[in-house]
């Protein structure tokens, strides 16, 4: 068994990824303009440049549910939890992710992924979303939390619930 979750980008993720890479296009053009091609605009270009990269390898694509694990798919990075491992899945409300902010992750270009603090309970937790709602939270043994986001939650939950007892009893 093998079920995919697709991710689905929301209107405020769009337009905050389109605002960034505008301005990023001006602040190119500004560069150019100011600098007139001295060597501070070439590491300034190959700082922003490769610092767009490191984010663009994190974006999340899809979540695979599979006998033995659930793997978060991004560009260039696989994430996979042990089923044996997760100790609790459920859906989150909205309410529940206020005060969430990025230590190290995006906060709109292309999805909400990296590492947020959780300044209600003061927590670390990894985020793998294309939209802000529809949070679902994996739990695993180790106490990382997983927070991941799909257009049917209940439907990924019942799954990944059923997958785990399913294994128990092998």
């Amino acid at each position: 068994m093998n079920i995919r979750f697709k991710y689905k980008s929301d209107a405020l993720s769009k337009v905050i990824t389109t605002i960034i890479i505008i301005a990023l296009i001006v602040l190119f053009g500004v560069i150019i303009l100011i600098s007139l091609g001295s060597y501070f605009s070439a590491w300034l270009f190959a700082f922003i440049i490769s610092f767009i990269l490191i984010y663009t390898l994190s974006i999340p694509r899809y979540i695979d549910v599979s006998d033995d694990s659930v793997d978060i798919h991004c560009l260039l990075e696989l994430t996979s939890i042990n089923i044996e491992d997760i100790t609790r899945v459920r859906t989150l409300k909205n309410r529940d992710m206020r005060g969430c902010i990025p230590i190290w992750g995006s906060f709109g270009f292309f999805g909400y992924y990296g590492y947020f603090l959780n300044l209600k309970n003061m927590e670390l937790i990894k985020l793998y979303t294309r939209s802000w709602g529809n949070f679902v939270e994996i739990l695993d043994l180790y106490g990382q939390k997983y927070i991941v986001s799909c257009a049917n939650p209940q439907e990924f939950v019942d799954l990944v619930v059923e997958t785990k007892s399913a294994f128990k009893s092998k």
